[in-house]
């Protein structure tokens, strides 16, 4: 497997979309996603495809056996996308992340490869 370093963004509209392997990661056959998105473009299902894009794309083109995304709880939107994207709701951390000085929580997200072909063959 090669490694994945850096940011693949999509179109501008979409703002970002990217994979990243940590060197943890790396060594563990996993890659983390995140995305972002402007309120402008939000409820409009863009991200929805962007990051079905991205994922499908991953899977086919790497060999990780893992891939996990976190998002605040209170970002309905966020987690509706994983979601979606057949992604399974792992955990929430608690006060993992410290954001304008304010600890937050993080609803933690995975999705195999085993389930993600799974998946795939049933759409």
């Amino acid at each position: 497997m090669g490694q994945i370093s850096g940011k693949y963004s999509a179109a501008s509209l979409y703002e970002e979309v990217y994979l990243n392997q940590r060197e943890d990661d790396l060594k563990n056959n996993r890659i983390e996603l995140g995305y972002s998105l402007s309120h402008q473009h939000w409820n409009k299902g863009l991200m929805t495809e962007a990051v079905r894009a991205v994922v499908s794309w991953a899977f086919q083109t790497y060999d990780f056996v893992r891939l996990y995304a976190y998002c605040d709880p209170r970002n309905i939107g966020s987690w509706h996308v994983m979601e979606k994207l057949g992604m399974q709701r792992e955990g929430l951390l608690r006060q993992h992340l410290k954001w304008n000085d304010e600890f937050r929580d993080q609803l933690y997200y995975g999705l195999l490869r085993s389930d993600w072909k799974e998946r795939k063959t049933q759409i």
